[in-house]
Parts: C-alpha cells; structure tokens; sequence
C-alpha cells in the first residue's frame, strides 16, 4: 500500500482553499480534497501538520489514522537541538533542494509556504506543488535510510510519530473550557476593576 506524500499550501487568511497535492509510491502526483484525504487509509507524510489538522477540523472531516511531519523526521536526523542551531536543519525546504527530479522554484514555494509572497494561479500553484512532492518523497526516502544507519528508525517509528498523532487529536480536539467557570472568573475580574 505505501504512504501518499502530500504538498500542501493555504493563505494564512483562508480567502484561498487549501490546494492539496499528493503522491503515492508510484510518484504519480495529483491534486486531492480534503475529504479524499480523510479517508485515505495509508499513512500521509507531509509537513506543517499544524495546518492541515486547523483545515480538517474546520471543514468537519475526521483526520487521516496516520500522519507524518517530515519535520520530526528530520529533527531527530540532524540530532541538534533548537538552541544548537538545528531549527534550520529541521524545515522541508532545507532538504528538497538536493533532491529534486524536476526543477522547481523551491525559494518560490518556501515563500509561498511562508506566506511573503501572494498566491499565483491555481494551476501554477498546482504545478509548483506537483513538483515539490514528488521530491518530498525522495527526501523521505533519504531520511529514513538516514534514520536507519543511525539506529534511531525504530524510535522515530514506535514513539516520535505516535506522539505527533496525540498532538494533531488534541489540537484537532480542541481544548475542553468550562465555560461557567469562564464566566465566573470574567465577572470576578469585572468586580475587581
């Protein structure tokens, strides 16, 4: 069955619909919804998760069994912590670049990804992204013969991505408030001021 490797871009603002572009083992890369994608049953590799569980959450689909940031992956490859300067080694858009097939305007994508640059057409944008992941994948394979040779495969698979998926539950599950506490506190700050 394999694992579908998914693009993904949206405008911060949610005036644009996600554009969705994913690959399978095949490396046939097309575009996808976000339902499609909910009930997909392979395991969804992709990156900024945090983006696509707001997108699933929004739009009332239930989230993929599996999913997969890349950016955990290649965290614990670079074995740096944040403060030893290995932020930098943990983004995508530091890897694709060696790796890719066809050429694409990674710097492009990267800014369109960080929102510093506007959205073009949605047919560039699908083109761009079909570009970007069929490349994903080649990192991904890279990483994870990375992960192998350094004996920290087993721990990636049996506990890094286990927990990102109790991450992306409580963020799509959003956080429980008791709101008559909610209430009792604002009305005690309103008496106090």
């Amino acid at each position: 069955m394999g694992n579908l490797y998914l693009a993904h871009l949206g405008d911060p603002f949610s005036v644009s619909p996600l554009v969705l572009v994913g690959c399978g083992e095949d490396g046939e890369a097309r575009a996808f919804s976000l339902d499609e994608l909910s009930r997909d049953d392979r395991p969804i590799v992709s990156y900024e998760l945090r983006t696509l569980v707001d997108a699933f959450r929004w739009a009332s689909l239930q989230l993929p069994r599996t999913m997969i940031d890349i950016g955990d992956a290649l965290r614990l490859r670079s074995g740096l912590s944040r403060e030893q300067g290995g932020e930098k080694l943990w983004s995508v858009w530091s890897f694709i670049n060696p790796e890719i097939l066809e050429p694409v305007d990674l710097e492009r994508v990267r800014r369109l990804a960080e929102s510093r640059e506007l959205f073009p057409e949605r047919s560039e944008l699908g083109r761009l992204l079909q570009q970007t992941v069929k490349a994903m994948r080649e990192v991904w394979r890279k990483t994870l013969e990375d992960l192998k040779q350094t004996k920290e495969l087993e721990r990636f698979l049996k506990i890094e991505v286990p927990v990102r998926q109790i991450f992306s539950f409580r963020q799509y599950q959003g956080l429980q408030l008791d709101s008559d506490a909610g209430v009792e506190l604002i009305s005690a700050a309103r008496a106090e001021s």
